[in-house]
């Protein structure tokens, strides 16, 4: 497999962008790590946080892309919310998701449309945002110490310390998925 650990620009060919059961996984524990990590989540509103993160993964075609970018919208929405402490908590998570809340999930496609034309010039501009996203499917196909070291130092090297932080805690999260998410 061609990993990032020896790809530095972190190409649109790793990891396994087939396994979209893994991308949909992830993408709910960045949602809930990211924008709501002290709140509890009923089984049925994880359940709809899913079937929208299915629907926006499976959108098209470009699955690995789709979800790429849900994750990376998720991450621009936490640096936003940490700046701006009524953005997330203004509503719950179901409202955040909702795709007629412009306040929301719905509001950040506007930034990662910016995002995309500021790397059509810049193709390294926010690196780590792009790779995020297969760090967490690196880590979840082979987990380890090594594999977690690499992308945790990667992070850090590149003063993305709120990217690493998210790393860490979304792949403890995954490292233990009958953990029940709901609290109960």
């Amino acid at each position: 497999m061609n990993t990032a650990t020896n790809n530095p620009v972190i190409e649109d060919a790793i990891p396994n962008k087939l396994n979209t059961s893994l991308m949909i996984a992830a993408a709910l524990e960045v949602l809930l790590a990211g924008m709501y990590p002290f709140k509890i989540c009923d089984e049925q509103t994880l359940a709809q946080a899913r079937y929208f993160i299915r629907g926006f993964v499976f959108r098209n075609e470009h699955h690995y892309a789709n979800y790429a970018e849900f994750c990376q919208r998720i991450l621009m929405a936490r640096h936003y919310a940490e700046k701006n402490s009524w953005y997330v908590h203004s509503c719950s998570l179901l409202c955040w998701l909702d795709p007629d809340n412009k306040k929301g999930f719905a509001g950040t496609a506007a930034w990662y449309a910016t995002l995309q034309d500021k790397r059509s010039i810049l193709p390294l501009h926010l690196l780590e945002l792009k790779a995020f996203p297969e760090a967490l499917l690196e880590m979840a196909e082979e987990p380890g110490t090594g594999i977690f070291r690499y992308w945790n130092n990667w992070f850090i090297e590149r003063n993305a310390t709120d990217a690493a932080l998210m790393f860490g805690l979304v792949s403890l999260s995954m490292a233990y998925p009958e953990t029940d998410k709901a609290g109960g």
